[in-house]
């Protein structure tokens, strides 16, 4: 499953997604809808009943009228009596067209059978009636069993178009009123308006049994009015609408029927009114159950409306529902497209993004807008791609620098190397000179040991002073000369460790320019500064001592010019001039080993300076390998595009 969703795009999976979230919620939909055509189903069918019952409630009406006239003709031995002939008429007409309704809407159904039965006993009560066969007291029985017959009737056409199962409280208590509890009180009062006119029609007076059975037929017809009072109030009560269409109807019913139920109780009971005309008391109970017929007609029209009402609400409640399910599928969609989009267009500029940078391209840019996690998702991309953009040129910039600089190294060092060659090589001469002005020096105190031998025979040789002191004149210059020498030799000497010092510093500059790079460079070019201080210091020393040493020369000069001239004025001299040339003797001695020190310092400085020209050749090494890294570095961030 997991490889399978792996290998679909996000586009088909929010397609996925909203076609199981519009199934969920159309399965519910079309159950509601289904439900609610059933609903509708139902309520047409029952809709249908509404004139089979105002025909069924018409003829309840005329079978008990037909009662009450039967009643007269029975009494009067007259068949033919117009009233109920004309009665006798409406019903069959009557109950041919509630026999072709039921057929209508079905050739079997089941309260067909409860109506041929009734038809049955119409016709042979008919034909009783007819053949003057039956009695007052048996044309009542027959027409009460007729009659509830019909009302059984009632109840299966009822049940048959569904009407007694209605789930609606108020179209359920209208039913139960208008369709059940008002024909049992109608029926009631029409068996007490056929008791109460067959007795008054009697020739031969009313017993007190009939009297008794007047009492008990009217408590009936009060309790039962009672219970329909009491009934219709509570309904009633709960609807102000249905209230206000049948309250006074419905009062003026009941109160009818009280004044036609206390006529009777007068006339049969108390005695306190007299006996009235049969047809007069049948006028009076017929007004009544005439009254409740039309409320019962009413209550049927407005129960027709109440389920014209539901049909159409309940029709309206899946137009509705549908037209909801419509939108909202069309908003879903619509939504799942810009939802999709607002998804799959960053993840695709994102991924875009990406792979311009994994080929080095840091040059995308994007206007980034909202403030979700895609958003999110592309600032922080383009964050890194500013930031490796950032990081490239930086180091773009730093590999020119550190390229620029190794190459400056490498020049540097090189002119380094040169120069500390050419100090070497003047350190050489130098030491060749050096060991030169020795032998001189080493020469100039064997000959001062030499004359100071020879001073102790000055007397004998004192004609020969003047030739040996000039000859000590021209040595005393000699080394003058040689002194001076040395001086330029000093000078040169501190002039290269001044140049050393200087080329020490400007290593130095270099390698703090390569930082990291540079690091060894630095340590050589510290080394090299140390020993061109060193170099310094032993050149001024040297200086010091040469300066001595031509001070001294130059006072043995002096001495020696003026024991020339003495010479010839003074053999005493000679005594004075052997101890100013042991006084030569030891300058010279001392002289020796000055430059014997200078000599081994010159020394050392060239060894110093040979290694130096070798750390100085490792640097340049270093620097050329600094500056091949620097350019291979170049090579490698020259696939980012940062402009």
């Amino acid at each position: 499953m997991k490889s399978l969703l792996n290998k679909i795009n996000l586009s088909t999976k929010f397609m996925v997604l909203g076609i199981i979230s519009l199934l969920l919620f159309a399965l519910p939909t079309a159950l509601f809808v289904n439900e609610s055509s059933q609903k509708v189903q139902a309520k047409q069918v029952e809709l249908k009943a509404i004139p089979v019952e105002k025909k069924l409630l018409k003829l309840l009406n005329l079978i008990q009228r037909h009662r009450a006239e039967s009643a007269i003709a029975v009494t009067q031995g007259n068949p033919a009596y117009p009233p109920r002939i004309a009665l006798r008429d409406q019903i069959n007409v009557l109950a041919d067209e509630i026999r072709k309704d039921i057929v209508a809407e079905s050739p079997e159904a089941h309260p067909l059978q409860q109506l041929d039965k009734v038809n049955q006993q119409w016709q042979a009560l008919q034909n009783q009636i007819d053949s003057r066969s039956l009695t007052a007291p048996e044309s009542l029985v027959s027409h009460a069993a007729l009659i509830r017959s019909l009302l059984d009737f009632n109840i299966d056409v009822l049940d048959f178009y569904g009407l007694s199962l209605d789930p609606d409280l108020d179209t359920s208590q209208l039913i139960t009123a208008a369709l059940f509890h008002l024909p049992e009180l109608t029926e009631t009062l029409g068996q007490i308006r056929a008791s109460g006119t067959s007795l008054l029609a009697k020739k031969d007076g009313i017993s007190e049994t009939d009297n008794a059975r007047m009492e008990f037929q009217i408590g009936n017809g009060e309790k039962a009015l009672q219970l329909f009072d009491v009934g219709m109030k509570k309904y009633l009560g709960g609807n102000e609408e249905i209230r206000n269409l049948f309250g006074r109807k419905t009062e003026g019913a009941v109160q009818g029927a009280a004044q036609a139920l206390s006529t009777a109780r007068e006339i049969f009971i108390t005695h306190s009114r007299p006996a009235m005309a049969p047809t007069e008391y049948v006028a009076i109970f017929t007004e009544a159950i005439n009254n409740f017929t039309v409320l019962g007609n009413g209550m049927s029209d407005e129960l027709s409306q109440q389920l014209t009402k539901q049909i159409s609400a309940q029709r309206s409640a899946q137009i509705t529902l549908l037209a909801v399910l419509i939108f909202s599928a069309l908003l879903g969609i619509t939504l799942t497209v810009f939802i999709i989009r607002s998804i799959t267009g960053p993840v695709n500029e994102a991924a875009r993004i990406a792979q311009e940078v994994a080929t080095g391209d840091l040059t995308s840019r994007i206007a980034v807008t909202g403030s979700n996690e895609m958003s999110a998702l592309l600032q922080s991309l383009m964050k890194m791609s500013e930031h490796l953009s950032s990081l490239v040129n930086d180091i773009k910039n730093n590999a020119v620098t550190i390229a620029t600089s190794s190459e400056e190294i490498a020049s540097g060092n090189s002119d380094l190397s040169s120069r500390t060659e050419e100090q070497a090589a003047s350190l050489a001469q130098t030491a060749a000179s050096m060991e030169q002005l020795a032998s001189i020096i080493q020469q100039n105190a064997d000959n001062t040991r030499h004359a100071a031998s020879m001073a102790g025979s000055a007397t004998s040789a004192a004609l020969l002073g003047g030739e040996a002191m000039e000859s000590v004149l021209a040595s005393m210059h000699k080394i003058s000369n040689s002194a001076g020498q040395i001086e330029e030799i000093i000078a040169v000497i501190d002039g290269i460790a001044f140049q050393t010092n200087i080329l020490a510093l400007n290593a130095a500059v270099e390698a703090a320019r390569a930082g990291e790079h540079g690091k060894g460079f630095a340590v050589v070019a510290s080394e090299v500064r140390a020993l061109a201080q060193r170099s310094a210091v032993a050149a001024k020393e040297i200086k010091e001592l040469i300066e001595n040493s031509v001070s001294d020369a130059q006072s043995g000069i002096k001495m020696a010019e003026n024991a020339g001239d003495k010479v010839k004025q003074s053999v005493s001299a000679i005594e004075q001039t052997s101890m100013l040339i042991n006084e030569v003797s030891a300058s010279s001695a001392e002289q020796s080993s000055g430059v014997s020190q200078i000599n081994i310092a010159v020394s050392q400085m060239d060894q110093v300076t040979q290694q130096n020209a070798g750390l100085v050749q490792q640097s340049a090494s270093s620097a050329d390998d600094l500056a091949e890294r620097a350019a291979r570095l170049r090579q490698l961030v020259a696939v980012f595009k940062t402009q």
